[in-house]
């Protein structure tokens, strides 16, 4: 329940076509970003959310999405 009032972002067919599309230029470059981890990205950019993490995938997923924003946390 304490997630329960957060706001909610889609990731309607078209982000799941650029989801697909970008997972596809991180394979050409090397990169193995896990699908789930693609999603995440599209959705904050479409969401204008700050993606909150610590995982190396996303800055990855950054170098080809730049409008993608990261939050890291302090360790």
């Amino acid at each position: 329940m304490l997630l329960a009032g957060l706001p909610w972002i889609d990731l309607r067919h078209d982000g799941w076509r650029r989801a697909g599309e970008l997972e596809g230029d991180l394979l050409i470059r090397g990169f193995r970003v896990p699908l789930t981890d693609v999603a995440i990205a599209v959705t904050a950019v479409d969401g204008r959310a700050s993606l909150w993490s610590r995982d190396a995938h996303f800055a990855q997923v950054a170098e080809l999405l730049p409008a993608l924003h990261r939050f890291e946390p302090p360790q």
